[in-house]
């Protein structure tokens, strides 16, 4: 029967006498020679030793025989370089443009694969197999010697490192095939927790293997809250709207994809909230899990050409996010090319769309979605017919887009310079603090990617939100301070180092609700960290990997102009004044004040292995160890401060007002006797300044009225207009066919003309030879 795919199957039996094959091998040519690799000038020396390894009938080669074949070619030849550094340099060119494979990090950085596929293949399909089908020997024998493991592998995809030792026996590259193996998503390192499979005690190292995982059915009986679609399409596909249909003509589904999908979600669980395997309910098509207390369930929608999220709470814009970035990161070790989009169905995701090829959906992302035009107050198209306003919009889609309106209190605020692990850091701090109680409530935590409202000012944003937090924590990295070294005095506002220096004024200042900050101090991060077994995260002091002095001492010792005035700026509309000490910080002050504060040292919690069993499956350790003590050092500090009266303290900063007791305006006598006349007089002053502000407050609601009441009516004039444009193209479109019509009409009566002239013409020539026939005769 028939049957999606997804990929386009190429009839090649014929050869290159096939014109079709020809063509699509001059396409591939053609595409390949725009290619910047193709036009890279690289030294002569390089492609001496590239032809000489070439010539190699070896799988792999050890880095020094690789470094003696570059001696003899003539490296180096580029200034500055050692002949180790050149032609580590030369075999990553190669391998990005796919003549090899090297990898420059850790447990790989000594090994050269010539033939990536012989390498990869063969090992690999002993372990990622239908094990129904492909018995062989390794199977037997290790089923033999690790039955319960060997029935783990084969009923749950979960590999002890024990196992792989008996199907890997044969191969020299074992550590070398371990690493890769998690590097590319086949292999997921999970805790390092005691074998259940097993019953060993010793916490042996275990993996996942996703693509090996049962083709079971799970309960789906549980009716999800909300419904999406992630969606694999090119980038330049920028659409607000589309059917199912438009996504199987633009879509595609990387094979594999999925269980890259799943390797993610399980390894975020164990990361974050210390999730166990036997929590996640897993299939070959199908996983339940949790963000937190966020529950979903994802599955494969082949019908759709799209990965289905359902989410069982009544808000899904964290879980989104999330499954949107997983998404993408799986995405990177498949096809770059690609991007991820959000799509909901029509209805606002509230009912189990079947994905139909005639069903409608929205897409969040791009600068035709829905985000964007939420951003920018405009009226969202929901299909060629249908228009939404920005309320209506909001309200059918409320439960994936950004609340409106900023809490009145945060106890957490986080700050961080977007990208790399700082992002990863942070997205993990937010999820696991944010099902915390402290002192009998929620703990409420502030990150910019679900805090901020869409189209408002971010800057005015987090300002606002740092007023109303009661902790700071900055996340104090290499990589954003890295960028604070280049700032000079009249450089554009650098966004990190202005949160740090609002975070000084906000901790001196006597009206502001911050009173504690704690930073997340980190070096520099393994590139590559979940492949090597060492620290992956350095001291924020200890030099860089190219060996340069730390960031932190390299910051200039000037005062960034922009960024002092628009801290003056953004406070004075908070009724707060920068003090002229901290509006003369330098760069490095305000860096080395926040780095003053006790704070958490990330890289005391990186513990190199101890032994060979540790494997790349430390790494994962070490993370959760860091998001794990710094959540614990966070929440002490709450515990610590006084009780948190949030709402009544932020109406006093707010206000800029006192408190005052409503029990001394009920009696007008204080507590200790008769109300003094200068208590008096103060009091009425409050008073008079209340009522001002409440005025003023009046006539701001009455001016917003009136200014909304001509947007109504300038809305409903533009929609009048939409409509009669529209039935003037209407009008158009008729007369156009009209006029078609009559064209083809003339059409036809010109061929008949023509066929009348052709037949006259005949009968003209015949005429004129009857009397010459009639002669000759």
């Amino acid at each position: 029967g028939a049957s999606l795919l997804w990929f386009f199957p190429v009839d090649n039996t014929q050869g290159n006498g096939d014109s079709v094959i020809a063509e699509l091998m001059a396409g591939v040519l053609g595409a390949v020679e725009t290619e910047e690799y193709v036009k890279q000038r690289v030294p002569f020396a390089w492609m001496g030793a590239y032809d000489v390894l070439q010539k190699r009938k070896a799988t792999t080669m050890k880095l020094d025989q690789v470094v003696e074949v570059a001696r003899e070619a003539g490296l180096p030849v580029l200034t500055g370089n050692s002949l180790e550094e050149e032609t580590k340099q030369m075999l990553l060119f190669f391998s990005e443009i796919g003549v090899w494979k090297y990898h420059n990090i850790e447990g790989l950085s000594h090994l050269l694969i010539l033939n990536p596929a012989t390498f990869f293949i063969e090992p690999v399909t002993k372990v990622i197999c239908d094990y129904e089908i492909h018995r062989i020997d390794e199977h037997r024998i290790a089923e033999k010697k690790c039955a319960r493991e060997f029935d783990a592998l084969r009923t749950s995809a979960v590999l002890s490192r024990n196992l792989l030792a008996e199907l890997w026996q044969t191969y020299e590259n074992r550590s070398e095939l371990e690493i890769l193996m998690a590097k590319h998503g086949l292999f997921v390192p999970l805790a390092n927790e005691p074998s259940r499979s097993s019953g060993s005690s010793e916490g042996a190292v275990q993996y996942l293997v996703p693509d090996i995982l049962p083709n079971v059915q799970l309960d789906d009986s549980s009716k999800p809250d909300l419904t999406c679609f992630l969606v694999f399409c090119p980038k330049d596909w920028v659409v607000g709207h589309a059917k199912f249909y438009d996504i199987r003509r633009k879509a595609f589904m990387p094979i594999g994809i999925f269980g890259r999908m799943v390797g993610k979600v399980v390894s975020w669980a164990q990361q974050t909230d210390q999730t166990e395997l036997e929590d996640i309910s897993l299939s070959k098509k199908c996983c339940c899990s949790y963000f937190g207390s966020h529950g979903f369930r994802i599955s494969l929608d082949e019908a759709a050409c799209s990965i289905r999220a359902e989410i069982f709470v009544p808000r899904a814009v964290l879980v989104v996010e999330l499954l949107r970035s997983l998404a993408q990161d799986a995405l990177q070790g498949i096809t770059p090319n690609l991007q991820v989009l959000v799509a909901v169905p029509s209805d606002g995701g509230k009912n189990q769309s079947e994905g139909s090829a005639e069903d409608q959906v929205v897409f969040l992302d791009g600068d035709k979605g829905l985000l964007a035009c939420q951003a920018r107050k405009k009226h969202f198209q929901l299909s060629a017919v249908k228009r939404l306003s920005v309320e209506e919009a909001y309200e059918q889609f409320e439960g994936f887009l950004p609340p409106r309106g900023l809490k009145d209190r945060f106890d957490v605020f986080l700050s961080y310079r977007q990208g790399g692990f700082d992002t990863e850091l942070v997205g993990a701090l937010h999820q696991v603090l944010s099902k915390e109680v402290v002192k009998g409530k929620p703990v409420d935590v502030f990150w910019d990617r679900v805090c901020l409202i869409s189209g408002n000012n971010f800057k005015s944003g987090f300002v606002e939100s740092l007023c109303r937090s009661a902790l700071a924590v900055p996340v104090v990295s290499a990589a954003a301070i890295e960028r604070m070294t280049t700032l000079e005095p009249h450089s554009k506002c650098d966004n990190v180092l202005l949160e740090w220096l609002i975070i000084l004024h906000l901790l001196e200042s006597t009206s502001a609700q911050l009173r504690k900050c704690i930073p997340v101090m980190l070096g520099e991060v393994h590139k590559e960290d979940s492949d090597h077994p060492g620290k992956l995260v350095k001291s924020i002091f200890s030099k860089t990997a190219d060996g340069r002095v730390a960031a932190v001492e390299r910051v200039p010792a000037v005062v960034c102009e922009n960024v002092q005035l628009e801290a003056r700026s953004l406070l004075k509309k908070m009724n707060m004044t920068l003090s002229a000490e901290l509006g003369n910080l330098t760069v490095k002050d305000i860096v080395n004040q926040i780095l003053q504060f006790q704070g958490i040292k990330a890289w005391s919690h990186c513990q190199p292995p101890t032994s060979q069993d540790s494997g790349p499956v430390n790494i994962h350790d070490q993370r959760r160890a860091i998001i794990r003590q710094s959540c614990t050092e966070v929440l002490a500090v709450l515990e610590s401060l006084p009780t948190r009266q949030f709402d009544e303290q932020h109406i006093q900063s707010t206000q800029s007002l006192p408190l005052l007791n409503t029990a001394d305006f009920g009696t007008g006598v204080a507590p200790g006797g008769q109300l003094s006349s200068k208590v008096d007089e103060d009091l009425a002053r409050r008073l008079k300044g209340i009522e001002r502000r409440e005025m003023e407050a009046d006539q701001r609601l009455m001016a917003a009225e009136a200014k909304e009441l001509e947007v109504q009516r300038r809305l409903l004039e533009a929609e009048a207009k939409l409509q009669q444009a529209e039935r003037k193209e209407l009008d158009a479109q008729k007369a156009l066919q009209s006029a078609e019509r009559m064209q083809l009409e003339l059409d036809k009566k010109m061929q008949a003309l023509e066929k009348k002239q052709l037949d006259l013409e005949i009968l003209r020539v015949e005429l004129e030879g009857k009397p010459q026939e009639s002669g000759a005769g």
